[in-house]
């Protein structure tokens, strides 16, 4: 049991979204997320329910996008997660580095909920995101969106959505 609190915790930190880069006016974009590496993770039970863990990530992802400016990008996660057993919740702070050096920044808050059984089990992840800001072309940049995804012993897929202002 305690394995798939693990797992679901291992899920819950591959939230990470992001956007790309336009002009001032309103821009919507999509892609997907996948994790590359782990860099650290701690898990903590708290005893009151041995199904019970809090887990702090930080965790390398690959993005993909039609946006040129956001394929092929990498995010930097710092998550924590609560999950018991069947789902949790998750939220978390990233870093997207674009392949021209540029930076942007946003913050996801979501949820997991494990569905199915045996082989069949997977892991349903939705969350929001809100995009913070960033560095060059990315300076000012705002804005909002949402992330779906599901996990399997395979592996795991987030597909995101945003829609920006604010950009240079």
């Amino acid at each position: 049991m305690q394995r798939l609190v693990q797992a679901v915790a291992s899920v819950l930190s591959l939230a990470v979204l992001v956007p790309s880069p336009a002009s001032a006016a309103e821009k919507s974009l999509s892609g997907t997320a996948t994790a590359k590496r782990v860099v650290s993770r701690s898990i903590s039970l708290p005893g009151d329910d041995p199904r019970h863990a809090l887990v702090q990530t930080v965790r390398e992802d690959a993005l993909k996008s039609s946006d040129p400016a956001w394929d092929e990008s990498t995010g930097l996660a710092y998550e924590q997660s609560d999950s018991v057993a069947t789902g949790g919740s998750h939220r978390g702070y990233s870093v997207i580095r674009h392949k021209n050096g540029d930076e942007t920044y946003l913050k996801y808050e979501g949820t997991a909920q494990v569905v199915g059984e045996g082989s069949a089990q997977e892991i349903s992840i939705a969350g929001t995101l809100e995009v913070t800001g960033g560095t060059g072309r990315f300076k000012g940049v705002k804005g909002t969106g949402k992330y779906t995804g599901k996990a399997m012993a395979k592996g795991q897929v987030i597909n995101w959505e945003l829609t920006l202002t604010g950009m240079d």
